[in-house]
């Protein structure tokens, strides 16, 4: 049986009816209901709850420390609301968690080390909170873990290396400033590159210094988006990073840092529709070889210190809905046949010669 709330402004400690409790009740789904109030204590009395669904709503107040009695839940899911307070160590107690979810609310304090005993858990979402101090390395020690959410948090002292041991397809950090400026090593974790599942790598605006490792065959092999903006990486950006070859979403924004020439072996990623090099220190002509990413929808080039004119062989990227390479060092000209395949945004800058760009300049 499953305990619901209808729709309707009203507290969540007279949403929940425990005389219910004393019933099998596996699962309380209330999510999306514009409950307010806190989360009752009385919430242990439904022993056989497996399932507490509480996302999107206006809750307030601390995790109850009864809710930790609940020991059989797999699925805990309060999302989007705005609870205080901290995680208990005994988070623990949760041994059959399998998707833990307490994104967007104001969480602080620490991430507890006992959640690494949490061995059938599958998803840790914890980002959008105030959690502050180091990733658990124990985290590393949970055999199924898929997704790790700790965006937008404070978190500091890197990514553990331990973290290789867990199967993960999704890894964000992003927004945690001093992560990498607090820890032994500012650099790209190299470990990451053998991590052989990892599908989805956000890493923005986390102080991550030096240069984008060299890439070889067999690195990452089943990554499809990478994130790294707002660093501090420097040097070139090597063709090596072709051999990312099923990467569909790769972006370096505002690395200013980050320059060279732009890699050719960029049009070898047949996968690639999402390319964001602006706001960096590339230089001299944007490469013909580009035209061989023929999936291309959105390619930002502007902000660098690009020069001469668009290639005619971008002609060939029949699908991009998005093209800017204004605010460079001199762009000169925008061909017809990249005019001819009718980019409902293009931005060249209003000194180029072009007859479709979509600048705001008479031209």
């Amino acid at each position: 049986a499953a305990a619901a709330a209808a729709a309707g402004t009203r507290a969540l400690q007279d949403a929940l009816d425990t005389r219910t409790a004393a019933r099998v009740v596996n699962r309380i789904i209330m999510n999306e209901n514009n409950l307010s109030g806190s989360i009752p204590s009385e919430i242990s009395m439904f022993t056989h709850a497996t399932q507490l669904i509480l996302y999107s709503n206006q809750i307030t107040g601390t995790i109850p420390q009864t809710l930790y009695q609940m020991t059989q839940l797999t699925g805990l899911d309060l999302y989007d609301n705005k609870l205080t307070g901290t995680i208990s160590d005994d988070i623990g107690n949760w041994s059959n968690m399998v998707g833990l979810y307490l994104s967007e609310n104001n969480l602080a304090g620490s991430i507890p080390t006992t959640i690494g005993g949490l061995s059938r858990l599958v998803a840790v979402w914890l980002d959008g909170n105030q959690l502050t101090g180091p990733i658990p390395s124990e985290i590393g020690n949970i055999p199924g873990l898929n997704q790790l959410l700790l965006s937008n948090n404070q978190l500091t002292g890197g990514i553990p290396e331990n973290l290789a041991n867990a199967p993960l397809e999704r890894l964000a950090v992003d927004n945690n400033v001093a992560l990498f400026l607090t820890s032994e090593s500012t650099t790209f974790p190299t470990f990451l590159l053998n991590m052989q599942t990892l599908q989805r790598l956000s890493m923005r605006k986390v102080n991550l210094q030096g240069p984008i490792p060299t890439m070889v065959r067999g690195n990452l092999s089943s990554l499809t988006r990478l994130y790294l903006d707002s660093n501090v990486l420097t040097g070139p950006l090597q063709n090596n990073i072709a051999f990312l070859q099923q990467l569909e979403e790769f972006s370096v924004a505002d690395n200013a840092q980050l320059g060279g020439a732009i890699p050719t072996s960029l049009g070898q990623m047949r996968r690639l529709n999402f390319l964001d090099l602006s706001n960096c220190g590339f230089e001299g002509a944007i490469p013909s070889e580009l035209s061989g990413a023929t999936l291309l929808e959105e390619l930002y080039l502007n902000q660098n210190k690009l020069e001469g004119a668009v290639p005619t062989e971008l002609g060939a990227l029949v699908n991009l809905r998005v093209l800017r390479v204004d605010i460079n060092r001199n762009i000169e000209s925008v061909p017809t046949e990249v005019c001819q395949i009718g980019i409902p945004t293009l931005l060249a800058g209003c000194e180029a010669t072009c007859e479709c760009c979509t600048d705001n300049c008479a031209r």
